[in-house]
């Protein structure tokens, strides 16, 4: 079944990419790409490293509530793995972080919910400034009305979830299925707490508001980086609305969805379609490259695992071999 998912997802992205790419000429594409100024791309891809880290400290924090405390260090390198792994299946990157700290911690209602809360935050956030931003640009550009229904809906939607998130345990028949409903009380228990400590809620929404912020700045850099000059207000608009948009799990890490969102969005304030589409490409070049420093974390953690296995494989084959009474000395 997942993988037909991720099939369906695969097509659905590269179809949204072939009609984008219907609309653009490919001549003016390449003039384009031939101007990027690398200055400007090193500028977005630090900001990007710097958004992230600030997602860890937000992540950091949110897992001290729960009492799990580990290194900054630790949890850094926790967030870029999952980084990684959301480059290639949008939510990838929260089920490898929950297994992989739930696996170091043995507390896995309580990660669950330090990324449960983790997400939420920055979601809402993100969707909060995009309804902001499109009742400031309605009256300019009044074909944005569907849009901003949506982000609305999508903002009241996401408050039920919030509201609803630590009651599920409350489910009727649901203690019919005793580990189950008893993983939920726990889980339940553990979301409770950001309840009882509402200023680690008010610093995890204050350190949400840096990355969408970030992204605006990234991808207003990234269009200088091609030589065409934008007013930073146009980011600060559509930027919001896109970044929501393209996390909605119907295509493969928001490829295709991103770029027909951004020549669609773009072109209501003049902005040629092969450079709206280059600056999505580029932004998810940078992504990658970001995602490169978690994949090499997580292959040397890899690495690192499989050497501590062979060493403990190694002890107790000296101890088999001792209780036998038969060692042999080189």
């Amino acid at each position: 079944m997942k993988k037909v998912a991720l099939i369906i997802k695969i097509v659905i992205s590269i179809t949204l990419i072939y009609i984008v790419a219907r609309r653009i000429d490919f001549s003016h594409f390449s003039e384009a790409w031939h101007k990027i100024n690398i200055w400007y791309m090193l500028g977005a891809y630090i900001l990007l490293i710097i958004s992230m880290i600030v997602n860890s400290i937000k992540w950091w924090e949110l897992l001290k509530v729960q009492g799990i405390k580990k290194p900054l260090k630790n949890i850094t390198s926790h967030y870029l793995v999952g980084y990684f792994f959301n480059n290639f299946l949008t939510g990838a990157g929260e089920v490898k972080r929950i297994y992989d700290l739930s696996k170091e911690t043995g507390k896995s209602h309580g990660v669950v919910a330090s990324v449960f809360m983790e997400r939420w935050t920055g979601i809402i956030c993100q969707v909060t400034m995009a309804v902001i931003a499109l009742g400031w640009a309605y009256k300019e550009i009044p074909e944005l009305h569907t849009v901003l229904i949506v982000c609305g809906s999508l903002f009241l939607i996401l408050l039920v979830i919030f509201l609803i998130a630590g009651k599920v345990s409350y489910i009727p028949f649901i203690d019919r299925f005793k580990p189950l409903h008893q993983w939920l009380e726990t889980f339940r228990e553990s979301y409770d707490e950001y309840m009882k400590k509402p200023g680690a809620l008010v610093l995890a929404f204050a350190l949400s508001l840096v990355p969408p912020i970030m992204l605006i700045f990234i991808h207003w850099l990234i269009t200088l980086g091609l030589g065409y000059d934008v007013s930073l207000w146009v980011f600060v608009l559509f930027i919001p609305i896109i970044s929501v948009f393209s996390q909605i799990p119907v295509s493969m890490n928001g490829i295709g969805v991103q770029e027909i969102l951004f020549v669609e969005l773009f072109k209501m304030v003049g902005v040629p379609p092969q450079i709206a589409f280059s600056v999505s490409i580029l932004s998810h070049i940078l992504k990658m490259a970001v995602g490169a420093i978690g994949g090499i974390i997580y292959l040397l953690r890899k690495e690192h695992g499989q050497l501590t296995q062979n060493e403990e494989d190694a002890k107790k084959s000296d101890v088999k071999v001792g209780k036998t009474g038969k060692v042999f000395e080189s």
